[in-house]
């Protein structure tokens, strides 16, 4: 998982709410998820540059902890990404050109 790159579908839209909290919709079908402060800032990582690693390595240094100790939280943020759909993994040569 950490060697993998995913990207934010083109369809989804999300932004940061007044308390801290994140809201995700897609626009293409209307489904809507509520983000809590960890899955907005492990969310607003994923821009089809980034490895899973990577995004495990900013949050770790942003946030002044372990890299150990979010590894779960990302796990399971990235697992309920992939179920809804709202995030999808590139395949190596296909990663996007633009930071999103």
């Amino acid at each position: 998982m950490l060697k993998k790159v995913y990207a934010i579908k083109e369809s989804i839209k999300f932004k940061q709410t007044q308390n801290e909290k994140g809201m995700a919709i897609d626009m293409a079908t209307g489904d809507m998820m509520e983000l809590n402060d960890t899955a907005f800032a492990i969310f607003s990582k994923v821009n089809g540059q980034r490895t899973v690693e990577n995004i495990v390595c900013e949050l770790a240094k942003e946030y002044e902890v372990d890299k150990e100790d979010i590894m779960e939280d990302i796990a399971e943020v990235f697992e309920r990404l992939l179920n809804t759909k709202f995030i999808e993994e590139l395949q190596v040569g296909k990663l996007q050109t633009t930071d999103k």
